[in-house]
């Protein structure tokens, strides 16, 4: 899998070697969780809740999640 990722995706990958190298793999990890949950609680959650302000709204792991008649 790493080997058909540095192929498709060179640039993403030197990216990632270099950030393993300059911060370490612990940082680097908490860099992307950090990321992700930016993107998707402040991205993601917020144009759900502006397209649904009654729906609830949950967010479990990498996932939102609400009630089947929200989901579209």
């Amino acid at each position: 899998m790493i080997s058909a990722f540095k192929k498709a995706f060179p640039g993403v990958n030197s990216w990632i070697e270099t950030a393993l190298r300059e911060i370490g793999s612990r940082n680097f990890a908490l860099l992307i969780q950090r990321a992700e949950s930016f993107i998707m609680i402040h991205n993601a959650a917020r144009k759900f809740h502006e397209e649904y302000p009654n729906a609830p709204i949950f967010s479990i792991h990498d996932g939102l999640y609400t009630n089947e008649e929200h989901i579209s």
